[in-house]
């Protein structure tokens, strides 16, 4: 500090431009609801010899949508072999309430 000013000093020699790495960064907050937040954090070069990989982070929850849970690939897999030979109505009562799908229409994906 000089002057109670910052003062930056630069490098010598200075980096070459090939080895320079600048961190990007994306926010998005919901318009109605200020209490879900995204965040997306990628490393960009000049001569993109990096990869392409990027950190999504999220805060809060997602308005209007209910608790989601993915459906485990076995069960899954138990519904596809299921549906080729009986009707959907029927795998889909036939399913576990608690580990099976949340609609009907889980299973008719499932069948096409």
């Amino acid at each position: 500090m000089c002057d109670k000013k910052t003062v930056f000093v630069p490098l010598t020699p200075q980096p070459p431009p090939d080895s320079i790495l600048t961190v990007q960064r994306y926010y998005a907050k919901h318009t109605t609801s200020c209490e879900y937040e995204k965040r997306v954090t990628w490393l960009e070069a000049s001569h993109h010899c990096c990869s392409s990989h990027a950190i999504y982070e999220y805060r809060g929850v997602y308005p209007g949508v209910g608790d989601y849970q993915r459906i485990k690939p076995t069960v899954m897999e138990d519904i596809k072999e299921h549906v080729r030979c009986n009707k959907v109505k029927t795998v889909y009562d036939a399913c576990d309430p608690v580990d099976g799908p949340a609609s009907r229409k889980t299973v008719e994906n499932a069948k096409y």
